[in-house]
């Protein structure tokens, strides 16, 4: 059931990103609200009345079911312009286009996550949810920084087929700038708050949370490469280089595999968190590169 509603949940991500092609992000960020309130609702109140999760399970299904009928499906047909003509061979190239990115999104996983497996293995129990509380921040950076990222991949992408290439890199300096001074923030908040409020929001000792602060403050900083490297993902798929993006990946998966258990068993959280900060700065860098090469090439066509 739970394959089921992230199958349904991925129907309502295409039916989306169909809006947001057509200037609507606001029919988006509707259904992505509508979608995820109703759901949970219906989840947690089947959960709380039958005390049954299979039930529960089933609520959920169908209540996102609903949902994406309503708001997605028939909200999708108000808009004349979208073509419902059917190609039965559609999917080929639709596939072949997708491969890689399917194929990257598991070692994206997987060097995002790398430190986290090696303290969790190597420092046990309880050292593991110390850094699992300080490396939530990361990804809260990443999800502030898609504010900024995602209204723009339409305006990105309408630049890039209209071969603004000028504009096109402006806009992405000017995204990578905001990410850049939202990291700066967090820092300093997190530098001077962030141990204190954990403190007391969780109930650890304070002294015990501020031998983290270094660490904190290295993955928030590796939160901002990750952050930088999504921008520069997305640029990368516009432009077709999405081997690419999977040489990368492999690239820093190697690099992950090899020295993330070295490093975090001989230094500890420190070495975990500046081993995640190098991994995402090293990616960043990769795709960093391969987009400058891509943005030379297309400006030399135009």
């Amino acid at each position: 059931l739970m394959i089921i509603y992230k199958a349904l949940d991925g129907l309502a991500d295409a039916y989306e990103s169909e809006f947001q092609r057509q200037l609507r992000l606001d029919i988006t960020g509707k259904s992505i609200l509508i979608r995820t309130l109703i759901s949970v609702s219906v989840f947690i109140a089947a959960l709380l009345l039958s005390k049954n999760l299979l039930i529960s399970a089933v609520s959920f299904v169908l209540s996102l079911l609903l949902v994406v009928y309503i708001v997605d499906i028939k909200g999708l047909k108000k808009i004349n312009t979208v073509n419902y003509k059917v190609d039965k061979l559609s999917f080929k190239p639709i596939f072949d286009k997708s491969k890689w990115l399917f194929l990257s999104s598991f070692l994206d996983m997987y060097v995002f996550s790398a430190s986290k497996y090696s303290v969790s293995n190597l420092l046990g129990y309880e050292v593991n949810a110390y850094y699992s509380l300080i490396f939530i921040p990361t990804s809260i950076i990443n999800l502030m920084a898609n504010f900024i990222i995602r209204p723009t991949l339409t305006r990105l992408s309408i630049l890039y087929d209209k071969n603004n290439i000028k504009e096109f890199v402006k806009l992405v300096i000017k995204i990578m700038i905001g990410i850049i001074l939202l990291t700066a923030l967090a820092v300093a908040a997190g530098y001077f708050l962030g141990m204190p409020i954990l403190s007391i929001v969780l109930g650890y000792d304070i002294k015990e949370m501020l031998k983290l602060r270094f660490a904190f403050i290295i993955l928030l900083i590796g939160g901002c490469f990750y952050a930088i490297l999504n921008l520069l993902y997305y640029v990368l798929v516009i432009f077709e280089k999405r081997r690419e993006i999977f040489i990368t990946y492999i690239i820093s998966s190697i690099i992950a595999f090899l020295l993330s258990d070295r490093v975090t068993l001989k230094f500890g959280i420190n070495g975990a968190a500046i081993l995640y900060a190098l991994l995402m700065c090293i990616t960043a860098l990769m795709f960093g590169m391969f987009c400058i090469v891509a943005i030379l090439k297309k400006s030399k066509k135009v």
